[in-house]
């Protein structure tokens, strides 16, 4: 696997907000409201889950998991699918590279709730602005946890 820079992290960013984002909206608009109220309500409890007793967050991501298959399934759209996919590929990636502070964790677990219950609630303009918010703040927390990434020369 090879290095992420800085420049790839922004540009994958760029992409993940407008794959996310629309299936966000398309989720409000065509989802099955008890299924994200149901995620609602697990992600709104998922602090719960960071424990000593499971240091690699295995509960937590399978529950976020579970949110990304809930909305891919819910949006009817397979090519927005496929690429959102692809996309999470290279997300692992930054996975890895980001600290897993658990302040962090917990911001990010109320940040999906909130994109949850925008989809329950069929309001597609807030789901985006949830899934906007929590994509800024993800993509903050990770320049602020590695400011020294390396910038690659596009051209």
């Amino acid at each position: 696997m090879t290095d992420i820079s800085l420049d790839d992290v922004d540009e994958l960013f760029e992409l993940r907000e407008i794959l996310e984002c629309r299936a966000a909206v398309l989720a409000a608009q065509r989802g099955t409201a008890s299924v994200f109220a149901s995620l609602h309500r697990e992600l709104r409890d998922a602090p719960t889950l960071l424990t000593a007793a499971d240091p690699t967050r295995h509960a937590y991501y399978a529950l976020v998991a579970r949110l990304d298959q809930a909305i891919d399934s819910s949006i009817s759209n397979s090519y927005l699918v496929q690429a959102t996919r692809t996309l999470r590929v290279h997300l692992v990636r930054i996975r890895r590279l980001a600290a897993e502070v658990d302040d962090r964790l917990i911001a990010a677990a109320a940040e999906h709730a909130a994109i949850a219950e925008a989809i329950a609630d069929g309001k597609p303009r807030l789901a985006e602005a949830a899934t906007t918010l929590h994509l800024h703040r993800s993509l903050a927390h990770i320049k602020a946890t590695h400011p020294a990434l390396p910038k690659e020369p596009h051209g």
